[in-house]
């Protein structure tokens, strides 16, 4: 007897704890998190509830504005399928829309801008009269120059007169001074130059200074491409110095310098007479820098000089590409014995 009143008072503790559980038509559901991966617009407050930013953003009224608590799947198809949500939507889209056609048409209108600036500075690096950049513009635009037309940016703004040109020509005369500013305030900079010939047979040397910016950013600029009278060390070293004092390098002229770079040519790197040499004796401190890209390049070419079969190798496969690409009649054979074998048409082959 005593064992049955126990079981009977375990059964009603446990009809009593399931009392005590609230029931599934009053239980409070929680915001699922995964929600915010499938519908992008939904946004969760922990006061106010589940809110929409479409419908926010673009001023709509509706349950998902002010905040709505009803953590229900149902909830948030219906708003995604309400009028209002909609319209937010395709509001959205509109102007999504808009401002990609807007950044399209300014970046057309930004290309055009920087080739009417290439022109003037072309104007201005060849002595030609500033007179003539309309006539130059209206040539480019008749030869179908990409962006050239889109040039015309209502009734009045043009960019095709005289005084255009001058206002690009003064724009890049501040860029050339901002250069110097910061050439100047640097406490040290590199140099990076190279030889070049250009279409009229005049040797030239290509100038590139690197330096630190005043927010301790390393930069790069392009600062002038000077002739040469020879190719001697002590020609190259007499044109380089004129660049300093032009950027307003402070004398003497070398002492800001701390590297140079260079294709690693003889002229620039001898230990006696090259131009690296002749800049030590001024500052001992310079860095000579053997341009990577060169050093590759000596690499490749030298690798196979000592070894016969490897150079022999070399030159059947060059002079292979000469016979063909020499003569459009045996690259015409070769195409014909590659559609007969069926393998792949090599490329670079002339027509």
């Amino acid at each position: 007897m005593e064992e049955k009143e126990s079981k009977d008072n375990e059964s009603d503790e446990e009809v009593t704890d399931k009392s005590q559980k609230p029931n599934s038509s009053r239980y409070e559901k929680k915001f699922n998190t995964r929600w915010l991966n499938d519908y992008g617009w939904l946004k969760h407050d922990n006061e106010k509830g589940m809110l929409c930013e479409l419908c926010i953003r673009f001023g709509k009224q509706s349950s998902f504005t002010t905040g709505c608590t009803n953590f229900r799947t149902s909830s948030l198809t219906r708003h995604a399928e309400s009028s209002e949500h909609r319209n937010a939507l395709l509001a959205s889209n509109m102007q999504t829309d808009l401002k990609r056609a807007m950044a399209r048409a300014l970046t057309h209108q930004e290309e055009a801008i920087t080739t009417a600036q290439k022109t003037a500075y072309w104007l201005a690096k060849e002595n030609v009269a500033t007179r003539k950049f309309g006539s130059l513009m209206k040539l480019l635009r008749q030869a179908g120059c990409p962006n050239v037309d889109k040039l015309d940016c209502g009734e009045n703004a043009k960019y095709m007169s005289n005084q255009a040109a001058e206002e690009f020509q003064d724009a890049c005369a501040v860029i050339a001074k901002e250069i110097e500013r910061q050439i100047q305030q640097s406490r040290c900079v590199s140099v990076l130059v190279d030889e070049s010939i250009d279409i009229s047979v005049t040797q030239k040397l290509v100038v590139y200074v690197r330096f630190m910016t005043e927010d301790f950013v390393h930069a790069t600029r392009f600062v002038k491409n000077p002739n040469l009278s020879d190719g001697k060390a002590t020609a190259i070293l007499n044109c380089f110095k004129t660049v300093p004092k032009e950027n307003h390098v402070p004398p003497p002229v070398l002492s800001k310098v701390f590297g140079l770079g260079s294709d690693g040519a003889s002229v620039m790197t001898g230990h006696k007479g090259g131009v690296s040499a002749l800049m030590k004796k001024e500052n001992p401190m310079l860095v000579n820098v053997h341009c990577l890209a060169h050093r590759l390049a000596l690499c490749t070419s030298q690798a196979a000089s000592d070894i016969a079969k490897l150079k022999n190798y070399q030159q059947i496969i060059t002079d292979i590409y000469y016979y063909f690409s020499k003569s459009a009649k045996s690259s015409q054979g070769l195409k014909k014995v590659q559609e007969v074998l069926e393998s792949d048409v090599l490329e670079g082959l002339p027509p």
